[in-house]
């Protein structure tokens, strides 16, 4: 089920980077909150009306599935006009860009691959019930996680417009702030 649906929900991310590039805050606070909100529907009423772990993985995955596909969908419909646009040739930023997007890939994966390996660790030396009580302990960590991951996408292309004069005038505050709000969450 992992292998089947992983590269999906992997493709489907991209609409996330696509409403940040279009400057479109909005809209992705919008999109994040049913694709949020459907998986963990979707898994109360699997666990309220199935007994099979099987049941509940698959609904996991296939929820998700489902959130991330319609918030891409959407994406593409709002922001990408399929033959509206004459076709050009690679202009050098372009392609400098994909280089750097390139690399930027090559990172992501060794993250990706270095991130999973505690978790290969503890299932070789204390089996599959104890990787699986480690991944729900940390499922609250991942939740704070995705929140940041939300939040700094909309707040840094703000301060990327302003002089730095303006970004010195009020970063301590939002310094303060983000810290409270932290010390807050993390209590």
């Amino acid at each position: 089920m992992i292998g089947l649906v992983n590269p999906f929900l992997n493709t489907f991310v991209l609409s996330k980077s696509l409403l940040i590039g279009a400057r479109d805050f909005r809209t992705l606070a919008f999109y994040n909150i049913p694709k949020g909100i459907i998986p963990v529907i979707a898994i109360l009423i699997a666990l309220v009306t199935e007994q099979s772990l099987s049941v509940i993985v698959a609904t996991y995955f296939i929820s998700n599935l489902i959130a991330g596909w319609w918030v891409y969908k959407k994406s593409i419909q709002k922001h990408i006009h399929t033959g509206s646009q004459p076709e050009t040739n690679l202009a050098q930023e372009t392609r400098e860009t994909i280089v750097y997007a390139k690399h930027l890939s090559t990172l992501g994966l060794a993250t990706q691959t270095l991130s999973y390996f505690d978790n290969l660790i503890l299932w070789h030396f204390n089996g599959p019930a104890q990787l699986a009580l480690y991944t729900f302990a940390q499922a609250p960590i991942r939740e704070i996680k995705n929140f940041s991951e939300n939040f700094f996408p909309v707040v840094f292309p703000k301060y990327a417009t302003k002089h730095i004069e303006e970004i010195q005038k009020g970063i301590w505050l939002r310094i303060r702030q983000m810290f409270l709000v932290s010390l807050v969450v993390t209590g």
